[in-house]
């Protein structure tokens, strides 16, 4: 074979190749379209309560965030009573969704908030006098706001809390909860 034949081949597959390193890159994939956010409207933050500015954290399908928090309330009152507390309360303003496919028994009752060592359920006459709920169903896809009134000795100072989020598939008897550091 002639050395112009042999070199033929060798010639045509070297073009092919500086063609394919000198044209336009290959068009980057699509990313995903980012999922449509709601807008709500901002809410102004009250008197006493001190934002926080929290990750959501989960139980199961139960989804949480603190968002304020006021400590050394010295009395409440209501609708129906005036208090003053032999201590200090300490509010936990929560939001909680419900991103399962079931409903589940949400209980306040069962929010635990670790504080001087020791930890402390809400006070059953504090929610009442200010009308929270003990428990209610929160549905799929369900959002709901409360507050969450602890009696505390004075000078002590919140650290963290464990929330449960109902019996679900994920935790039969709702024993895991979720705990989140509160600064």
């Amino acid at each position: 074979m002639p050395p112009t034949a042999r070199a033929l081949p060798a010639l045509a597959l070297a073009a092919t190749a500086l063609t394919a390193c000198t044209g336009t890159p290959p068009a980057a994939a699509p990313s995903p379209a980012a999922r449509p956010t709601y807008e709500l409207p901002a809410r102004p933050v009250r008197s006493d309560e001190t934002p926080l500015k929290l990750p959501p954290v989960r139980d199961g399908e139960t989804e949480f965030t603190l968002i304020g928090i006021a400590s050394g309330i010295t009395s409440i009152s209501g609708s129906h009573a005036e208090f003053t507390p032999k201590g200090v309360y300490t509010r936990v303003r929560v939001s909680v969704a419900n991103n399962g496919r079931s409903s589940v028994l949400f209980r306040t009752g069962r929010q635990e908030l670790l504080a001087g060592g020791r930890v402390v359920t809400p006070d059953y006459d504090a929610m009442n006098i200010r009308r929270q709920p003990e428990s209610f169903t929160l549905g799929s896809d369900m959002r709901a706001e409360f507050d969450l009134w602890y009696l505390l000795p004075p000078g002590t100072r919140p650290t963290a809390m464990r929330l449960y989020g109902g019996a679900s598939l994920y935790d039969m008897k709702d024993e895991e909860g979720a705990r989140v550091a509160i600064p």
